[in-house]
């Protein structure tokens, strides 16, 4: 009898923590998708990386070599990521939960380590959701809403031209851009009623940014800091948002009063709002738009390489995009996008030379006074075929229109374009989700 109640006991101890596991499952799930693309484009000539001025050492211009590289092809991965997530609940509506997305670059080329796409903790509840990490700021969430037909980076990339860039940015990073995944943020979301939504994130200092020491210790002056807010009404066929965001003190410049040679100053107040919107036709044509007016700040004439004699207005500029999305019959459709950037208005800083102003690069945009010559049109259109809910495959054409002043490159394909020069390319690409 004895020997009967012993083996029970052991045989209970190993199938407890079995019974116990049963009834507190494990929530995390894995996620991703992998997604190719090759093109094949026509770029035109490089030129000079600065705009003003050249040096004399082999025909170098800026750091970047002048003259023609006609055609170029490249492999890319944009978007590719591989995520886990879960969730515990806490009783009531409350949960707790965590989200880590990594690059997933099959090329093997872009080791960008954990957690550096949508990652964050947080707790929800009847509430709303509230959470901490690296995340795409509410401006970007909505933005997003009205981007129909075309993709936000690679050859079919819209956010170059249409918000400057579409990145994850540290801290002040990438002051320029508007498309922006967050580091070191706070978001809060509201709750839907009954389609509507409000979204608010705040950034913090980050300690891996290399300013961050000097700003918190002995440099006068301000923090950056990103503050964005936006709203959303997504309700069966119909998508709106709309949002604000504004930079605080995301441009640098000499401590005027220790000299060149001391800590940097932060300063400037740059802000952008946006509209968008889209709508699907009888569960088949979506169709959609976005516009963007940006607003970046001078930094009251104290940006590293202001000289006597600069122009020194803000620089704005507006930017618009359509597109359409058609499932034609069965497994293959057509989807198409066009995106404008509109002539940039103010200097920047730059100098003035005989009542003229120098052009400047402002991230990817000229910056010429106003003297215009520095819009783009971007057109494409895909053709794809579906073969199930999660795998696709698309061939498509994209063609860059830019004025005369402008230097936009087409997916990134080269590094600092000559001006004005008419870029286009046909890819092939393929996704699959899971």
């Amino acid at each position: 009898m004895q020997k009967k109640l012993i083996a029970a006991a052991v045989a209970g101890a190993f199938v407890a923590p079995g019974m116990a596991m049963a009834q507190n499952p494990s929530t995390v799930q894995i996620f991703g998708t992998i997604y190719m693309e090759y093109s094949w484009a026509t770029v035109g000539a490089q030129g000079n990386g600065n705009l003003s001025g050249t040096v004399a050492n082999g025909g170098l211009a800026g750091g970047f070599p002048t003259g023609d590289r006609t055609s170029v092809d490249s492999l890319q991965s944009p978007g590719s990521e591989i995520g886990f997530k879960g969730e515990e609940k806490l009783g009531g509506s409350l949960s707790a939960w965590f989200q880590c997305i990594s690059t997933a670059d099959y090329r093997g080329q872009a080791g960008n380590g954990w957690c550096q796409r949508n990652s964050a903790v947080g707790f929800k509840g009847a509430w709303g959701n509230v959470f901490v990490g690296n995340w795409d700021t509410p401006f970007k969430r909505t933005v997003d809403l009205g981007r129909v037909g075309g993709a936000d980076t690679g050859i079919y990339g819209t956010a170059f031209l249409f918000a400057g860039t579409s990145a994850t940015v540290n801290g002040r990073g990438t002051p320029t851009g508007w498309k922006r995944r967050q580091n070191n943020s706070f978001t809060y979301e509201s709750p839907r009623w009954g389609g509507f939504q409000v979204l608010g994130m705040a950034s913090v200092l980050s300690t891996a940014d290399v300013i961050a020491s000097l700003v918190t210790s002995a440099v006068p002056g301000s923090k950056p800091r990103l503050y964005s807010l936006a709203a959303s009404y997504v309700n069966g066929p119909l998508a709106i948002g709309a949002g604000y965001e504004q930079h605080e003190n995301f441009w640098t410049g000499a401590n005027a009063a220790t000299g060149a040679a001391a800590f940097t100053t932060f300063g400037g107040s740059d802000k952008a709002w946006h509209l968008s919107a889209a709508y699907t036709f009888f569960g088949k044509l979506k169709v959609g738009g976005s516009y963007l007016w940006s607003d970046h700040d001078t930094f009251n004439g104290n940006l590293a390489g202001f000289v006597a004699g600069s122009s020194n207005s803000n620089f704005k500029q507006q930017t618009a995009m359509v597109g359409a999305d058609w499932a034609i019959s069965g497994p293959w459709g057509v989807r198409g996008n066009w995106t404008w950037a509109g002539d940039s208005k103010g200097s920047m800083g730059g100098n003035v030379i005989g009542g003229l102003v120098t052009p400047t690069l402002i991230g990817n945009r000229v910056a010429n006074g106003g003297a215009g010559g520095t819009g783009a049109n971007l057109y494409q259109v895909q053709v794809y075929h579906k073969f199930s809910k999660r795998t696709e495959v698309a061939v498509g054409y994209v063609y860059l229109d830019q004025e005369g002043s402008a230097r936009y490159s087409l997916g990134g394909q080269v590094n600092g374009p000559a001006a004005g020069v008419t870029q286009q390319a046909v890819g092939l690409s393929a996704r699959h989700t899971f």
